[in-house]
């Protein structure tokens, strides 16, 4: 009997489990709905199904109530017609370090500053509409910003390492950026540019080339991240390479390098000073000066570089010293509110003289003799000077940086 029994288990065993795999076998396979999450973004929440709307009452079967009939009103009276006045034309910004200044692109650096939209005569000048009652045009002005080019080994060669260090000592920013690199401006590059955007250290940007190339830089950047007790992290190549540049400012700052051009700059500015897709040339060209220019300075939002020239509506400035076969040679654009602030500059210059004479008396002189053309909004100077004129505008714009940084 005990064996019956068994055999009874185990053929009942056998039976379910044969049922359960043909029942499994030949049952429909249940369609996958797992949702796959995109990358860098979190699954979106499963959808909500919303209940149905609720019914529509039925229509009120009540008829609606007539409208109450409205009184007739007297007739208004016809409004004043005024005449149109024609609006003043607006004028855009100039353009001090952009596709138009020479220090990016060939050329004689006519437009560095000038008027880049309206109707213009390609100087910075903006055309009034016509019509009586039109208004003065106004020139646009645009951000705070400085920049400064300079070739320091022709500016040595003129005598002038030591106001060209003071210019330098004056920028906001300049004198921690360059600690521990071991980079020597007058000695060490061949170019050198500034770009100072408001008076905020931690914007300025520095740019050139180093004589003696690739391998200097990257020791410049290792030495000053080791004194912060780091070392550089380098992507690219051994041709164009880029890194943090680790300066103990708390600034967020980056390191591009390319046949010895370099670009220091906040990590946000890298984009618009090199492009999205960084290129060799774009490191090359945001230090780049014309053939022949000695030193380039161009000033934004004037008033709050150079104290006081607010008084005068001086919005921006352009002043270059170039090389002319042997003798250097200053030119000057001056660029104000109105034609007629700019008619009005030298006499408004004049009674400055005995506030700023003292401090900035070559930058007056030359703002004073700058000539205006008619309807026009900017002046212009070009002159021959020396060692000693260049030696002083230096000195001066470097007392006015010093003054603006203490406002």
């Amino acid at each position: 009997m005990l064996l019956r029994g068994v055999l009874w288990v185990s053929l009942s065993l056998v039976l379910h489990a044969a049922v359960f795999a043909v029942v499994v076998l030949r049952a429909p396979e249940l369609p996958a709905s797992v949702a796959e999450t995109e990358l860098w973004m979190e699954a979106a929440p499963p959808a909500i199904a919303e209940p149905p709307p609720p019914p529509a009452p039925p229509p009120d079967a009540t008829p609606p109530s007539p409208a109450p009939s409205r009184s007739s009103r007297a007739p208004r009276a016809p409004k004043a017609v005024t005449p149109p006045v024609a609006a003043a034309p607006e004028l855009t910004a100039p353009v001090v370090d952009g596709p138009s200044s020479v220090a990016v692109t060939a050329g004689d650096g006519a437009n560095a500053i000038g008027s880049t939209g309206g109707s213009s005569d390609g100087t910075g000048r903006g055309q009034a509409s016509a019509g009586s009652g039109a208004r003065e045009a106004e020139r646009k002005a645009g951000p705070a910003q400085l920049s400064l080019w300079v070739e320091p080994a022709r500016l040595e060669g003129l005598a002038l390492a030591r106001p060209t260090i003071a210019l330098l000592m004056a920028m906001p920013g300049y004198a921690d950026i360059l600690r521990g690199s071991g980079i020597r401006p007058l000695l060490d590059l061949q170019r050198l540019r500034l770009r100072l955007s408001g008076l905020q250290a931690e914007r300025l940007i520095v740019a050139g080339v180093h004589h003696s190339g690739n391998e200097a830089l990257v020791a410049a950047a290792e030495r000053v991240a080791a004194m912060r007790d780091q070392a550089p992290v380098w992507r690219g190549d051994d041709d164009f390479r880029a890194t943090s540049w680790v300066d103990g400012t708390a600034t967020d700052r980056g390191l591009a390098v390319h046949g010895g051009a370099f670009v220091i700059a906040p990590r946000q500015a890298m984009p618009e000073l090199l492009g999205r897709g960084a290129t060799e040339e774009s490191v090359q060209a945001v230090s780049r000066l014309r053939d022949r220019v000695l030193a380039l300075i161009t000033i934004e939002d004037a008033p709050r570089y150079l104290p006081r020239l607010d008084a005068c509506e001086l919005q921006a400035l352009r002043i270059s010293v170039a090389d002319a076969g042997g003798s250097p040679r200053m030119t000057l654009a001056a660029h104000y509110k109105t034609a007629s602030l700019a008619n009005d500059a030298p006499a408004c210059l004049q009674k400055l003289h005995p506030e700023l004479g003292a401090q900035m008396p070559t930058l007056l002189a030359w703002l004073a003799r700058a000539q205006v053309s008619e309807g026009s909004g900017s002046s212009q100077l070009s002159t021959g000077v020396n060692s000693n004129d260049i030696e002083k505008l230096f000195n001066e714009l470097a007392w006015a940086l010093r003054s603006a940084r203490r406002a």
